[in-house]
């Protein structure tokens, strides 16, 4: 329940850690197949449990807490998505971030996969492009 202020504040709790978070713009669509973002920070988080290395995703949580994106504290849910996928690719099995992830890791596979834009001809004259041999 909010009491005062405009009510631009979201957060994220986990035991006592708050992560508060700006409000996403209403324009944004989140691309298919991604999660929201309280669901994907809910998987990390069983995830690391089941591994026993919740420690670890509570000092990267805190470390990313210590940085943040405005001095009112708050942190954007794209920068907060991209970190818990950071955490997540550096402790877990790539399938886990596959699963929690879908949409991220699609597109951290296709880095730098992308082909070169085909050769165009520069000139304007009408003369056939010179082949290759």
């Amino acid at each position: 329940m909010r009491n005062h202020g405009p009510g631009q504040w979201r957060q994220w709790h986990y035991g006592n850690m708050v992560v508060p978070l700006y409000m996403p713009s209403p324009k944004e669509v989140r691309p298919e197949g991604q999660r929201p973002v309280s669901e994907a920070a809910g998987l990390t988080v069983k995830a690391f449990q089941a591994k026993n290395a919740i420690k670890d995703f509570q000092d990267a949580i805190q470390t990313m807490l210590e940085r943040p994106d405005s001095p009112s504290g708050r942190i954007t849910e794209a920068r907060f998505r991209d970190e818990l996928f950071t955490i997540a690719q550096a402790n877990l099995t790539q399938e886990e971030v596959e699963t929690i992830f879908p949409v991220l890791s699609k597109d951290e596979n296709r880095t730098g996969s992308k082909r070169r834009a085909s050769k165009r001809r520069t000139s304007s004259s009408k003369e056939p492009p010179v082949s290759e041999a």
